[in-house]
């Protein structure tokens, strides 16, 4: 399925009769047309659009889903907005592709209704395998036939919901996207601004690119906003100009392409994902260096036949819950640790509970990186007693922030620390965090001592 999101200010969310403001579309006791747009290119499959209503309705309503510039009408729906709801509804079944698909909304004069968005699920059927001689982008057509043939189509861009980014490229008269399912994105694609494509979160299967990317200026949001769209298993298939085989140059400006904003080997490719991508959120499944065809005997102020590009296809990850260890996962023991007692030797603390100081012991100020985590408190106790007279609580402290406590009371806490072993999960979110481990007590919750010897920190297992 590929699902479309446009909020009410969109510009390709537009009203006749309505009244655009604070990110809504709302009735202005007009009727008329209050929705309409975004005049989008709909594969085959079943579609269904829905329209969200923010606050309370009231009177009637008409919702169609319209093609070719509202010729053909898809599908037709009265709606009492006062039974309404949050959302109005409709779908319809499409055994071709429909042009210029619109959502339209129209009210009477007595309704009122704010519309704060739109959005549009496709399920496509299974796709077929693209024809050999598909008239795909000019260089992609280099080694297309290929590609399908050897299963590279089927194993990447297989999926139900495909995209290319720039498929159009320079002046060819007929071009598709890279295979029959997928929809071909433009500067000037209805509801994308250039920056955040018009899909929802985790909606696609693959996106394809093909020597567009060294034509955007900012690259870092363009790789975000690709990983936002892509499913988890889902794959980003990009294709560059290699500096090396097409540029044949150092430095900018390109000769061969003045628009060029960057030169690309694969180590500057693979680095730009690096800068993007979280880490551990994505694997790389092909890379080469393609120069099939190429004359290598021709001079840099020669063009050369053939293929001079970098291929590569990473897959995104579900990011695991732990990260690489830098050192700071490990045990802490109690030198590392502050405390208000006294310290019988270099690996222990004793809790003074005569201390008027709630916190008796804290640190060690571990830099963590973001994951989730288990803090283990280790004590060594001599209390014999059925029950604790007051509460002992451990807590994690992020950026000096508590962030989660753990309170031992009663027969359950005396039981804890007899075994001498706490666990305290915790999550660090931000990626520059100091975290301490902190132990607070009240005046003689025990009889007897307690000493503190550390705490293990240690990844969480799923």
């Amino acid at each position: 399925m590929i699902k479309w999101v446009l909020a009410a200010d969109n510009d390709a969310i537009r009203t006749a009769c309505g009244e655009k403001r604070d990110q809504h579309i709302t009735s202005t006791s007009h009727e008329g047309c209050l929705i309409y747009g975004p005049y989008l290119e709909i594969p085959a499959g079943h579609m269904s659009a829905r329209l969200t209503i923010a606050g309370a309705a009231r009177g009637n309503a008409t919702i169609e889903i319209t093609s070719n510039d509202g010729q053909r009408t898809l599908a037709r729906s009265n709606v009492d907005l006062d039974r309404s709801g949050d959302s109005l509804f409709i779908e319809c079944d499409l055994d071709t592709p429909a042009l210029r698909t619109e959502i339209r909304l129209f009210v009477t004069k007595d309704s009122i209704v704010s519309v704060s968005g739109l959005e549009i699920d496709v399920e496509i059927p299974e796709p077929a395998s693209p024809a050999l001689d598909r008239p795909v982008g000019q260089e992609s057509r280099k080694t297309f036939a290929d590609k399908v043939s050897n299963g590279f189509i089927g194993r990447y861009l297989g999926g139900r919901s495909v995209l290319e980014i720039g498929f159009r490229g320079y002046g060819d008269q007929i071009v598709l996207p890279i295979v029959p399912q997928a929809i071909g994105i433009d500067i000037d694609y209805q509801g994308y601004d250039g920056r955040v494509l018009p899909f929802a979160n985790e909606s696609v299967d693959s996106i394809y690119t093909s020597h567009c990317l060294e034509h955007i200026p900012d690259y870092r949001s363009a790789f975000a906003d690709w990983y936002r769209v892509l499913k988890v298993g889902g794959y980003l298939v990009i294709s560059v100009p290699h500096q090396y085989l097409f540029e044949k140059q150092r430095y900018l400006p390109s000769f061969s392409n003045t628009d060029h904003k960057r030169y690309y080997t694969p180590e500057s490719l693979l680095a730009e994902v690096r800068e993007s991508w979280p880490e551990q959120s994505y694997r790389v499944r092909h890379l080469i260096e393609n120069d099939r065809g190429f004359d290598y005997t021709r001079f840099p102020d020669e063009p050369s036949p053939g293929c001079y590009e970098i291929e590569l296809v990473i897959e995104k990850m579900r990011i695991p819950s732990w990260r690489l260890d830098d050192g700071s996962v490990r045990p802490y023991s109690a030198a590392e640790f502050h405390g208000h007692g006294p310290r019988p030797d270099r690996w222990s603390i004793d809790i003074d509970f005569a201390s008027s100081e709630p916190c008796k012991v804290w640190g060690p100020y571990a830099r963590l990186v973001p994951a989730a985590y288990e803090a283990i408190f280790f004590f060594e106790s001599d209390f014999r007693g059925e029950s604790l007279s007051g509460d002992i609580t451990l807590d994690v402290a992020v950026n000096r922030n508590r962030t989660v406590t753990r309170t031992l009371s009663g027969k359950e806490g005396a039981d804890l620390l007899r075994e001498g072993v706490i666990s305290v999960p915790f999550q660090v979110a931000d990626d520059v965090s100091h975290v301490e481990f902190r132990t607070f007590t009240g005046e003689m919750p025990m009889d007897g001592n307690l000493t503190f010897k550390g705490v293990d920190v240690r990844f969480q297992r799923d």
